[in-house]
Protein backbone atom coordinates (compact mmCIF):
# COMPACT_ATOMS: atom_id res chain seq x y z
CA UNK A 1 0.00 0.00 0.00
CA UNK A 2 2.52 2.20 1.06
CA UNK A 3 4.62 1.88 -2.27
CA UNK A 4 1.44 1.83 -4.48
CA UNK A 5 1.21 5.93 -2.96
CA UNK A 6 4.77 6.86 -3.96
CA UNK A 7 5.78 6.66 -0.42
CA UNK A 8 9.83 5.69 0.68
CA UNK A 9 9.97 3.30 3.90
CA UNK A 10 12.99 3.52 6.19
CA UNK A 11 13.23 0.97 9.28
CA UNK A 12 14.10 2.29 12.37
CA UNK A 13 14.72 0.63 15.58
CA UNK A 14 15.96 1.72 18.75
CA UNK A 15 19.48 -0.30 17.86
CA UNK A 16 19.34 -0.32 14.48
CA UNK A 17 20.84 -3.39 12.36
CA UNK A 18 17.96 -5.94 12.22
CA UNK A 19 14.67 -6.01 13.05
CA UNK A 20 13.62 -9.42 13.99
CA UNK A 21 10.25 -10.69 12.94
CA UNK A 22 8.30 -12.85 15.33
CA UNK A 23 8.23 -16.38 14.11
CA UNK A 24 4.66 -17.01 15.35
CA UNK A 25 3.43 -14.15 13.57
CA UNK A 26 4.87 -15.36 10.07
CA UNK A 27 2.89 -18.73 11.31
CA UNK A 28 -0.34 -17.10 12.09
CA UNK A 29 0.07 -14.93 8.69
CA UNK A 30 1.43 -17.61 5.84
CA UNK A 31 -1.34 -17.71 3.73
CA UNK A 32 -2.20 -13.68 4.10
CA UNK A 33 -1.54 -12.48 0.42
CA UNK A 34 -0.07 -8.89 1.65
CA UNK A 35 2.42 -10.56 4.34
CA UNK A 36 3.28 -13.20 2.00
CA UNK A 37 4.48 -10.10 -0.69
CA UNK A 38 5.99 -8.62 2.13
CA UNK A 39 7.92 -10.90 2.80
CA UNK A 40 9.35 -12.02 -0.64
CA UNK A 41 10.15 -7.67 -1.45
CA UNK A 42 13.80 -7.47 -1.59
CA UNK A 43 13.65 -3.83 -0.89
CA UNK A 44 11.80 -4.86 2.49
CA UNK A 45 14.04 -7.41 3.50
CA UNK A 46 16.75 -5.15 2.97
CA UNK A 47 14.97 -2.42 5.45
CA UNK A 48 14.07 -4.15 8.14
CA UNK A 49 17.63 -6.29 8.40
CA UNK A 50 19.43 -3.12 7.87
CA UNK A 51 17.42 -0.31 10.41
CA UNK A 52 18.53 2.84 10.85
CA UNK A 53 18.44 3.98 14.28
CA UNK A 54 16.80 7.52 15.67
CA UNK A 55 20.27 9.19 15.54
CA UNK A 56 20.59 8.42 12.02
CA UNK A 57 17.51 10.16 10.96
CA UNK A 58 15.98 13.52 11.21
CA UNK A 59 12.14 12.68 11.75
CA UNK A 60 11.45 16.33 10.47
CA UNK A 61 12.32 14.64 6.80
CA UNK A 62 9.38 12.64 7.46
CA UNK A 63 5.71 12.65 6.77
CA UNK A 64 4.69 9.61 9.15
CA UNK A 65 6.27 8.09 12.06
CA UNK A 66 4.36 4.49 12.14
CA UNK A 67 4.97 2.04 15.09
CA UNK A 68 4.26 -1.69 14.13
CA UNK A 69 2.67 -4.59 15.78
CA UNK A 70 4.08 -7.71 17.29
CA UNK A 71 5.17 -8.07 20.92
CA UNK A 72 8.34 -6.51 20.20
CA UNK A 73 7.88 -2.77 20.91
CA UNK A 74 6.31 -3.92 24.43
CA UNK A 75 9.60 -4.49 25.62
CA UNK A 76 11.69 -1.78 23.61
CA UNK A 77 10.08 1.34 22.61
CA UNK A 78 8.08 1.37 25.52
CA UNK A 79 11.11 2.23 27.90
CA UNK A 80 13.17 4.37 25.44
CA UNK A 81 12.73 7.80 26.51
CA UNK A 82 15.07 9.39 23.17
CA UNK A 83 12.25 7.75 21.05
CA UNK A 84 9.45 9.39 23.23
CA UNK A 85 11.61 13.10 23.18
CA UNK A 86 11.43 12.85 19.44
CA UNK A 87 8.42 11.50 18.81
CA UNK A 88 6.73 13.99 21.05
CA UNK A 89 8.72 16.71 19.09
CA UNK A 90 7.76 15.76 15.82
CA UNK A 91 4.38 15.65 16.88
CA UNK A 92 3.97 18.79 17.96
CA UNK A 93 5.37 20.00 14.89
CA UNK A 94 2.76 19.06 13.31
CA UNK A 95 3.84 14.93 12.55
CA UNK A 96 1.90 12.22 11.67
CA UNK A 97 2.02 9.66 14.16
CA UNK A 98 0.63 6.09 13.91
CA UNK A 99 0.68 2.23 15.50
CA UNK A 100 -1.12 -1.20 15.03
CA UNK A 101 -1.73 -3.86 17.04
CA UNK A 102 1.03 -3.63 20.16
CA UNK A 103 2.98 -0.96 18.23
CA UNK A 104 0.71 1.87 20.54
CA UNK A 105 3.35 0.58 23.00
CA UNK A 106 5.76 3.36 21.28
CA UNK A 107 3.74 5.69 22.22
CA UNK A 108 4.42 5.46 25.94
CA UNK A 109 7.62 7.80 26.58
CA UNK A 110 6.20 9.89 23.97
CA UNK A 111 6.06 13.33 26.03
CA UNK A 112 4.86 16.64 24.79
CA UNK A 113 6.54 19.77 25.71
CA UNK A 114 3.62 20.02 28.35
CA UNK A 115 5.09 16.81 30.07
CA UNK A 116 1.92 15.16 29.37
CA UNK A 117 1.74 11.76 27.68
CA UNK A 118 0.74 12.11 23.87
CA UNK A 119 -2.24 10.01 24.72
CA UNK A 120 -3.91 12.42 27.06
CA UNK A 121 -7.42 12.39 26.16
CA UNK A 122 -6.64 11.20 22.35
CA UNK A 123 -9.02 7.72 21.01
CA UNK A 124 -6.75 4.55 21.01
CA UNK A 125 -7.19 1.19 20.53
CA UNK A 126 -3.93 -1.65 20.26
CA UNK A 127 -4.30 -5.25 21.47
CA UNK A 128 -6.54 -5.97 23.95
CA UNK A 129 -6.34 -7.06 27.24
CA UNK A 130 -8.49 -9.94 26.37
CA UNK A 131 -6.72 -10.73 23.32
CA UNK A 132 -3.29 -10.44 25.41
CA UNK A 133 -5.13 -13.34 27.74
CA UNK A 134 -6.62 -15.39 25.15
CA UNK A 135 -2.70 -16.06 23.44
CA UNK A 136 -1.53 -16.95 26.65
CA UNK A 137 1.42 -13.95 26.51
CA UNK A 138 -0.44 -12.01 29.89
CA UNK A 139 2.54 -12.95 32.55
CA UNK A 140 5.08 -12.64 29.78
CA UNK A 141 4.70 -8.77 29.21
CA UNK A 142 6.05 -6.12 30.92
CA UNK A 143 2.47 -4.10 31.36
CA UNK A 144 -1.51 -5.21 29.56
CA UNK A 145 -0.83 -2.51 27.26
CA UNK A 146 -4.54 -1.75 27.09
CA UNK A 147 -4.46 -0.65 30.59
CA UNK A 148 -1.34 1.21 30.24
CA UNK A 149 -2.78 3.59 27.87
CA UNK A 150 -6.09 4.03 29.88
CA UNK A 151 -3.50 4.77 32.51
CA UNK A 152 -1.98 7.58 30.43
CA UNK A 153 -4.92 9.04 29.75
CA UNK A 154 -6.00 7.29 26.69
CA UNK A 155 -9.63 6.87 25.47
CA UNK A 156 -9.33 3.28 24.76
CA UNK A 157 -11.94 2.10 22.12
CA UNK A 158 -11.83 -1.77 22.08
CA UNK A 159 -14.59 -4.22 19.91
CA UNK A 160 -14.63 -8.22 20.16
CA UNK A 161 -11.30 -9.88 20.24
CA UNK A 162 -9.78 -10.31 17.02
CA UNK A 163 -11.92 -7.86 14.87
CA UNK A 164 -11.03 -5.09 13.39
CA UNK A 165 -10.73 -1.70 14.91
CA UNK A 166 -9.16 1.48 13.86
CA UNK A 167 -10.06 5.04 16.10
Amino acid sequence: MWKAHHYQIDFMSPQGGIAPINVGSIKTFEKDPICIEFLANKEAEEGYTNCRTLAQVNLADYVAVFFPGGQGPMFDLAFNQEIGAKVGQYYENGGVVAAVCHGPAGLVPVKLSSGECILKGKKVTSFTNKEEDAVGYSSAMPFMLESKLKELGGEFSAVEPWQPHVV
